[in-house]
């Protein structure tokens, strides 16, 4: 892991010469260092900033954010839509209510998950990282309970 880079990706105030500064040390491409060694602009400097995302992603992780890359993997694998036919005109109105909150869960553990996605892999953001998680596995038990539900109501 490159923590100059992950300084510069995570730095609010980024400088662009210190951007060419690390690329010229852990790019590869000559065509891009002499595209950065120009002027700057938007387009040059958005370029900048996703070669070296692009650096970063492709250095080995340490334990920990291999750890959130698998938890990442599990909520796809939690996420896989589960549709057994269901006729919501049937369904009493309490399990109508239930199938509606069963969606909201849904979104909310998507938004989560986007937003975890979001967070910078350093340790200081492993709680936050954990908690996300956490309230992402509450939520799809809860709409496995729903589900168990509806498909009780479908075979009785």
């Amino acid at each position: 892991m490159i923590s100059a880079i992950i300084d510069w990706l995570n730095d609010p105030r980024k400088s662009y010469k210190s951007g060419v500064i690390l690329y010229d040390r852990y790019g590869k491409s000559e065509v891009l260092k002499k595209l950065f060694a120009g002027k700057e602009s938007d387009f040059v400097f958005t370029k900048l900033y996703t070669e070296l995302k692009r650096i970063d992603a492709e250095q080995p992780k340490p334990e920990a954010a291999q750890q959130v890359i698998v938890a990442s993997s599990e909520f796809k694998k939690y996420a896989q839509p589960k549709s057994p036919k269901i006729n919501r005109e049937l369904l009493p109105e309490r399990l109508k209510m239930l199938d509606i909150r069963k969606g909201e869960f849904f979104n909310e553990a998507s938004y989560l998950n986007a937003q975890k996605n979001k967070l910078p892999i350093t340790p200081e953001y492993n709680e936050e990282r954990r908690k996300k998680m956490e309230r992402i596995e509450f939520l799809f038990d809860i709409i496995d309970g729903i589900w168990a539900e509806l498909d009780h109501f479908q075979q009785t």
